[in-house]
């Protein structure tokens, strides 16, 4: 396993424990595949740099305010807010 995937599983363990989730459903909502993570744990799937990276840039994206980041992983800056989407007009 790279270093990117070590990252990236104990960022997922961490986060998982911090809201209540599963490691699939931490998967599916930040890799938008449920099994992912669970796959990479055992060793039977990997992911391309630029993956690696808009995960970790979710991650970044949804941490939990009062939960600090691991330091010995570099956290990319949190992507600027979007703006909401309205609803539509009647």
């Amino acid at each position: 396993m790279t270093n990117s995937v070590h990252e990236i599983l104990h960022l997922a363990r961490i986060y998982a424990a911090n809201r209540g989730h599963s490691l699939n459903t931490v998967s599916l909502r930040m890799a938008g595949q449920g099994s992912l993570f669970g796959r990479l744990e055992q060793g039977l799937a990997d992911v391309t740099t630029r993956r690696c990276d808009r995960i970790l840039q979710a991650f970044s994206d949804h941490w939990p305010a009062k939960l600090e980041w691991p330091p010995d992983i570099l956290r990319p800056a949190p992507s600027p807010a979007l703006p909401r989407k309205r609803g539509r007009a009647a």
